[in-house]
């Protein structure tokens, strides 16, 4: 592959933002812990520029070793915690060599607890940190961006990228144009790895076709599933677009695989082609963390897959990227900012709200009313009774006092009288 034996091996021969990195050399080699708003450095710009190469770079030329932390593994916060956090107490490794902590694509995480975790690593690290993403203002991004300094990556100039390729097409003695070449990097978006590959098929036409590098994707899955090529052709062949092919093979496999006579070996043939897919798959991950010399790997692990194939349903287009978009879509509207119409109706949300609430306590509070007037007339109503009793005890006693008051007086007169008698009776 191009891309892998004209890989920049030094400064010198990196293509664009020479002076940044020597900023991130500089960084290195300064480090201090104390420094905490330096702590990580933050590579950041379009993808294909040069951001990991250079932390390659970076690593060759102080011969260091790095742990990784990628989207393609497990990194929950209990890994983290457990497998990366102790590392960072440690400046040197078992061999000598000095640490340092890489983390690939930190834009794709979005986890909140992960951020959390890093920030958490961020804040106990005793080793340096370098992380790249393409979009510094993704709003998970924010906690941990204190404690870095940014180097934002530039697209290179044309010019610097026509040179770098024509070195390139001269020492393969590929004819191309001058034309072709700078329209190949303009269709690029200035990618130079996605340059190389594109060079490369157009060096080899297996198709027998004017332009490979217009070869619709349809035809080229179609071609790839088909057993009218040989080995070195389809390989050749999976360069058109080596992100977009394996998708489109996993969408198609099954339904273009060779029907046996033997239902159980067409079983056995498709569970062949799948064990191909995930070992693809296995590898395309590890491209994205250090090594993109896997790739070419990944394309016989896809061209493994078609062993079986011959193109007999239309083929469709990969949905995985559809299913992606929709999750994305989702994931945006979530963090989207409140239009007016959703800020109304929350407004009139909690309004409704609020008239329940002020209705319950009015309720409550003529509950509480209410209650408290039973209460008051209960006790209204026991001093009455209370009263009642008391005047009745009174009028009581008055009549037992009016009684003796009686008795004493018939006594009296009882009395009287019998004096009388005896009076009478001495007379």
């Amino acid at each position: 592959m191009l891309s892998i034996k004209y890989k920049p091996i030094d400064i010198n021969s990196f293509v664009g933002n020479k002076q940044l990195i020597n900023n991130l050399n500089k960084w290195f080699e300064t480090w201090n812990k104390t420094n905490t708003k330096e702590i990580c450095a933050l590579l950041f710009g379009p993808s294909g520029i040069g951001k990991t190469l250079s932390v390659e770079l970076l690593i060759k030329k102080y011969d260091l070793n790095p742990i990784y932390i990628s989207t393609n593994e497990k990194q929950d916060k209990e890994y983290i915690k457990n497998s990366i956090l102790p590392c960072l107490q440690n400046e040197l490794s078992l061999f000598g060599k000095r640490n340092i902590l890489v983390i690939n694509d930190i834009d794709c995480f979005h986890d909140h607890c992960f951020i959390t975790t890093i920030l958490e690593c961020l804040r106990y690290t005793l080793i340096p940190v370098i992380a790249t993403c393409n979009n510094r203002y993704e709003q998970e991004l924010k906690p941990i961006l204190i404690y870095c300094l940014d180097f934002k990556f530039y697209i290179p100039p044309q010019n610097d990228i026509l040179k770098f390729i024509t070195h390139i097409v001269k020492s393969e003695k590929i004819i191309i144009s001058e034309k072709k070449l700078k329209n190949m990097i303009e269709e690029s978006g200035y990618d130079i790895r996605s340059c190389l590959n594109n060079i490369q098929l157009y060096q080899n036409k297996p198709l027998g076709t004017k332009d490979k590098i217009q070869t619709n994707i349809f035809d080229v899955t179609k071609l790839l599933l088909s057993q009218t090529l040989n080995l070195k052709d389809k390989y050749e062949l999976f360069w058109a677009d080596c992100n977009i092919i394996p998708l489109m093979i996993q969408e198609n496999y099954i339904l273009n695989n060779i029907k046996m006579i033997n239902d159980a070996e067409t079983l056995d043939n498709i569970s062949k082609a799948s064990s191909y897919l995930c070992d693809a798959d296995i590898i395309n991950n590890n491209i994205n963390t250090v090594n993109w010399d896997l790739t070419q790997h990944v394309a016989c692990c896809i061209i493994g897959a078609t062993e079986n194939c011959v193109p007999k349903t239309q083929i469709k287009f990969t949905s995985y990227l559809s299913k992606m978009s929709t999750m994305n879509k989702h994931h945006n509207i979530s963090k989207k900012p409140d239009t007016k119409t959703q800020v109304q109706k929350k407004a009139k949300v909690k309004e409704v709200i609020k008239v329940k609430d002020t209705t319950k306590v009015k309720e409550v509070a003529k509950v509480k009313e209410v209650t408290k007037a039973k209460e008051v007339a209960k006790v209204k109503e026991v001093a009455k009774v209370k009263e009642v009793a008391k005047v009745k005890e009174v009028t009581k006693v008055k009549d037992t006092t009016k009684v003796k008051e009686v008795a004493k007086v018939k006594e009296k007169k009882t009395k009287t009288k019998t004096l009388l008698i005896i009076e009478e009776n001495c007379d």
